[in-house]
């Protein structure tokens, strides 16, 4: 069974890639966090009547379609009330209650609830890491630091400030949540492959909404629909490319305008000259001095600094590292490089004031969500051989203990090693198997580590005692599994290496599995979970294994089906690995086989048949092993991009050149 499990990971980002089930779960469930605290805490707030000239009309026009039932009786409203906001007063109900803001309220809610839904997802696609979309858990905190004490993001909406004495309410709070949820929505499907037929819907879509968005915002609405040209962009033939991405956005545009116009026009009655007057929210159509623009744009971006610092700061992590995530970055940008013009130039038209910036605060919201997934992905994924502390860790780490493997010896045979503590029991019957097992050119490293029974005593009779052509070498460790693995790796000079236990769980049927596979194989694992694998396991262990596997591929994103098995690595792979690896414990060989996934290696799983010595004999897991897996896994997920890029076998990487060898 070959499976290929980080390939999709290492490659470009327009390679499909989908997370594991558990992972999508984790994630989305991040997003109901989000989203469920933002809906709580709109709805706790207490309904924000509109500017008096606009709240009288706005009661106008509701009275008078209570009575008439007719939408061309909104002719008495004025441009500035903004249409939008009463069909959304009218479609949940505030035509018919006593005060229309409750029902603009729980608009406002699900307008920025929903798009929160799948923001998570779409920053750990941008970047491919699924920690980047949990960072997102600390977004409201960090809106509040950054804008001006609300912890809703994508939206001024509650706001008030010595420019702004009125509470932002839902009139200028529900054109910036529209657009915050357009352009979230736009960006997660630029880090999704898309055939032609899925960005023909995609643009029709688009149009649609952003006639619908034109009612509140023709800005907003203009800039959603050039960012649909991010979608034909991608991988459009070059020759095409441009021509594609502009009639994809004008496509898009001149959709919106059909629908703003069909919509106006069933309102107000075409030719009225309510309709002929109108103009977007927040434009004057005045044309003011150039010095005054300019005074207008430092206050706009004295106001948003905090976030325009953070963002700046984010992006520069991200995008001066040498990854394939800048492309995905730098797609996301472009969705929302208008939004950010147009937005700017909206909130200059007028005195800045809080009413105007929902554009602006919209983009700068998504903007700041990718800031803290690049933030995170940028820390987190940093090489170690860059950190000081991993230096002085591998600096401090005496490679071989004193055992030096002669450069004159090429590595050769099978080095098997085999940890044990407390193993009295079952190692004589161990060492004589595989004795009878190896040949000349193989090796058995026994790694005590730790035990507290006769075990020393009983190596070193069985070494002196040793019959067989293979090697024998005894050594130990500091306690841990881990610990005595890597010490056994390190001490090897084998081509190949057996990683196994003291009581050889599967006697050679895992041996036997291993080679068959092809010589340039540089990991494989006796494997649990193969469907060809003969395990009888009782309720408490498959239990166990079931709950490791879950943690793994949630927190992973590791695609193997068992990573406590028995190991069969490329010699010269697993020393380097040995030497840089970081797990003393349980986690060891996870980490291990984490390394080759992120390495893009296939990691091979074969069938295995379990011995019943092993099945009804004491189980080692403890309760305190969970908590352990639990830490363990959690401290894999931070540092496991730290293994990308590296090639330390030229065999396992068929994109690169024979001889060429990268060390860390």
């Amino acid at each position: 069974m070959t499976r290929s499990t980080a390939a999709a990971d290492s490659a470009g980002p327009s390679a499909d890639y989908f997370w594991p089930r558990s992972t999508t779960f984790f994630l989305l469930l991040v997003g109901v966090v989000l989203a469920v605290f933002s809906f709580v805490v709109v709805l706790n707030v207490p309904p924000l009547p509109w500017p008096l000239a606009e709240d009288v009309r706005l009661r106008e026009a509701l009275e008078v379609f209570n009575e008439t039932g007719s939408l061309s009786a909104w002719t008495v409203t004025s441009h500035t009330t903004g249409v939008g906001s009463v069909l959304l007063a009218v479609l949940f109900g505030g035509a018919s209650a006593e005060s229309p803001y409750t029902a603009l309220g729980i608009a406002q809610a699900l307008a920025i609830a929903i798009p929160l839904f799948w923001l998570p997802i779409c920053v750990a696609r941008i970047f491919r890491r699924a920690r980047a979309g949990y960072a997102l858990v600390l977004l409201p905190p960090l809106v509040w630091l950054l804008n001006s004490g609300t912890i809703l993001v994508g939206t001024e909406y509650g706001l008030s400030d010595e420019t702004s004495p009125l509470r932002v309410p839902a009139l200028f709070g529900l054109p910036a949540s529209l657009t915050f949820l357009a352009l979230s929505m736009l960006v997660l499907l630029s880090t999704i492959p898309m055939r032609l037929s899925h960005r023909v819907v995609a643009t029709v879509c688009v149009g649609l909404y952003a006639g619908f968005l034109a009612l509140f915002d023709w800005y907003a609405a203009v800039a959603v629909a050039i960012a649909v040209s991010a979608l034909w962009w991608r991988r459009a033939p070059l020759r095409t490319r441009g021509a594609r991405a502009v009639g994809g956005a004008l496509a898009a545009l001149l959709i919106g305008a059909g629908v703003y116009l069909s919509v106006s026009g069933i309102i107000w009655g075409f030719g009225s000259s309510t309709f002929t007057s109108a103009f977007p929210l927040g434009v004057s159509g005045t044309v003011e001095p150039f010095d005054e623009y300019f005074r207008r744009g430092l206050f706009v971006i004295k106001h948003f600094g905090a976030m325009i610092s953070f963002i700046a700061i984010g992006f520069v992590l991200a995008l001066t590292r040498r990854a394939p995530q800048r492309r995905a970055l730098a797609g996301a940008s472009w969705i929302l490089l208008p939004s950010l013009i147009l937005g700017f130039i909206a909130a200059v038209e007028n005195d800045p004031t809080l009413y105007g910036y929902s554009q602006l605060t919209a983009t700068l919201g998504v903007l700041t969500a990718v800031a803290l997934g690049a933030i995170v992905w940028s820390i987190t994924s940093m090489p170690s051989h860059v950190r000081s502390l991993e230096r002085n860790r591998l600096s401090g780490r005496r490679r071989n203990d004193g055992v030096a493997v002669s450069p004159l010896m090429p590595p050769s045979g099978i080095s098997v090693v085999v940890p044990t503590r407390n193993g009295a029991d079952v190692l004589e019957e161990t060492m004589t198997a595989l004795g009878g097992r190896l040949t000349t050119d193989d090796e058995v490293i026994v790694v005590e580590n730790g035990s507290t029974d006769g075990t020393t005593a009983l190596l070193t009779r069985i070494q002196e005692e040793w019959p067989y052509p293979s090697t024998m070498i005894i050594t130990h460790s500091a306690p841990g599994l881990g610990e005595a693995l890597r010490k056994g790796v390190e001490v090897s000079i084998g081509s190949r290496l057996l990683l196994t236990a003291d009581d050889l769980p599967f006697g050679f049927t895992d041996l036997v599995e291993f080679e068959k596979l092809p010589a340039d194989a540089a990991v494989a694992i006796g494997s649990k979970a193969h469907p060809a694998s003969r395990v009888t396991r009782s309720r408490l262990r498959t239990i166990q294994s079931r709950i490791f596997r879950f943690l793994r591929a949630a927190l992973l994103q590791s695609r193997v089906g068992d990573s406590q098995g028995t190991l069969w690595v490329d010699g010269i792979w697993g020393r380097e690995f040995a030497h840089l690896s970081r797990e003393s414990g349980l986690m060891w060989t996870t980490e291990l086989v984490l390394a080759a996934e992120q390495q893009g290696i296939v990691v091979h799983e074969v069938p295995v048949e379990l011995s019943n010595r092993h099945e009804t004999g004491t189980s080692r897991f403890r309760v305190s092993d969970a908590w352990q897996s639990f830490v363990g896994f959690t401290r894999l997920a931070v540092y496991k991009d730290d293994y990308c890029n590296e090639d330390w076998v030229p065999s396992t990487r068929p994109d690169r050149d024979d001889e060429e060898v990268l060390t860390p």
